[in-house]
């Protein structure tokens, strides 16, 4: 059982870390100088690489299971032996990876970092224990989420079946498959090794349910380590230890790290997007533009929410090369951009618009048109301040940019800044305009629309009060 945790955990993280090693090795291939100059904490490359390999297994499988390959996790891991030994042999003939690796040195703490460190630890700890000691519970994540990946374990065969009842799980069918295809990632290794055919039969002794909401703790302390190592390249450690506990303490940010729904996983993708935009604004190197169109590509393959995000990223990369007079001569990083993007999001996108599945799950619901509702705006409003569990951080947030206004237009800050108001844009216009204005009314969906956006507020707010403006120790 551990064994086959720890390889379920391990595997997506080599792999993400062979696609980024080759993507690096091939960026001076297609782009007339190499980019990678700069140093990686080791750390921060593999939550890189976790994010980027959970995201692309799951795409793995996917496109194999539409093309009629066996549904069995010797299929699966297949196209993952092969990339792990394309790297071996371009390791071997280069001599070195693509990128250069380093571990931190650590120097001496004060008492409030190690005050803060312990902060860090204790939420970790916390969403790590809650997230083994319960099986999934929640009510999204039973009907939707794990349901589906239920579906895919144990009648895998009829899940790609358009004739079938149980067609993409046959609820919600028109949600991306990230999450429940993850999941069952994890299933499938704690079935025994030699059975490489799927169940007729539920036997619920075959896999441990609670092990499963592991992987959104793992994404929660993902998303910490981002913004945490995010913020060291631009601020002091003490300023990034603080924001990052800041993050880490938030109470609904802390109930998704083991409730089993979609949108921590989707905060982590887009906020791995924005931050890595903001940094291809700082320094034009691709390696950032690359990562940045992976996570929007995994943003929208999680989340529909997410490819609205994706786009936003997209238009706010379109405007800084506009407005910085670059567009003639870097029409190649917006190529760069949405061709990556596309490969990782439109096998999706084209497999819904061949079955028809679009994007409402309303479209038969007696609010099933679309409408103008002014009325959400006191109750959103008053969620997204005082009731949503955010421990008044977009308050504190508000507060922070009108002291920084000046702040606001040096070191691209008012990108980032873009960015977050084209999100919180998206989301009003979703509620005011369509059926989804019942679930703003009733407090269903904004706390988890505004957790894709805290993190990133909290990067930008660290960024704007950091004194050496965007320059780190």
């Amino acid at each position: 059982m551990i064994l086959s945790l720890f390889l379920s955990i391990i595997i997506p993280l080599i792999f993400g870390f062979c696609i980024l090693n080759l993507f690096f090795y091939a960026t001076p291939y297609f782009i007339k100088r190499s980019p990678d100059n700069e140093k990686h904490n080791i750390l921060e490359f593999f939550i890189w690489s976790y994010g980027t390999g959970c995201g692309l297994i799951t795409l793995f499988i996917f496109v194999l299971s539409i093309l009629g390959l066996p549904f069995n996790l010797w299929v699966f891991n297949l196209p993952l032996l092969i990339l792990f030994l394309i790297n071996i042999i371009f390791i071997f003939l280069k001599r070195r990876i693509a990128v250069q690796l380093y571990f931190s040195s650590f120097r001496r703490f004060s008492f409030i970092e190690i005050a803060l460190i312990l902060i860090i630890l204790f939420e970790i700890f916390f969403a790590l224990s809650e997230s083994v000691l319960r099986p999934v519970i929640n009510f999204d994540a039973i009907a939707q989420w794990g349901w589906n990946a239920k579906v895919l374990f144990f009648e895998g065969h009829q899940f790609f079946d358009s004739h079938s009842d149980l067609f993409l799980g046959g609820v919600h069918i028109n949600y991306p498959l990230h999450i429940p295809l993850l999941m069952t990632w994890f299933y499938f290794w704690q079935k025994p090794i030699g059975d490489i055919a799927f169940l007729r039969q539920i036997d619920t002794n075959l896999i441990n349910d609670a092990s499963v909401n592991l992987l959104f703790s793992l994404y929660f302390l993902a998303l910490v380590g981002l913004i945490y190592f995010s913020l060291r390249r631009i601020v002091s450690r003490k300023l990034s230890l603080l924001f990052a506990a800041i993050l880490a303490t938030l109470p609904l940010i802390d109930y998704h790290s083991f409730n089993a729904y979609a949108d921590l996983p989707l905060a982590f993708y887009f906020t791995g997007a924005a931050v890595f935009m903001f940094f291809y604004f700082q320094n034009q190197r691709k390696q950032w533009l690359i990562l940045s169109a992976i996570f929007s590509g995994l943003a929208a393959w999680t989340k529909n929410e997410g490819l609205f995000l994706a786009i936003i990223i997209f238009v706010i990369l379109f405007l800084y090369l506009l407005k910085e007079k670059k567009i003639r001569t870097h029409l190649k990083d917006l190529a760069i951009f949405f061709i990556i993007f596309s490969v990782i999001f439109w096998p999706w996108m084209l497999y819904k618009l061949f079955y028809g599945l679009g994007y409402s799950n309303m479209a038969n619901d007696s609010f099933g048109s679309l409408g103008f509702h002014p009325e959400i705006f006191s109750p959103v409003l008053f969620q997204i301040f005082f009731a949503r569990s955010f421990n008044l951080w977009f308050g504190i947030f508000v507060l922070i940019l009108f002291i920084r206004l000046k702040q606001l237009k040096k070191d691209h800050n008012l990108y980032l800044l873009l960015i977050i108001l084209g999100s919180v844009l998206s989301y009003f216009l979703i509620y005011l305009l369509t059926p989804s204005f019942k679930f703003a009314m009733d407090g269903t969906v904004v706390g988890r629309n505004f957790i894709t956006i805290a993190p990133f507020s909290i990067f930008l707010a660290a960024n704007l009060l950091s004194a050496r403006g965007g320059k780190s120790e």
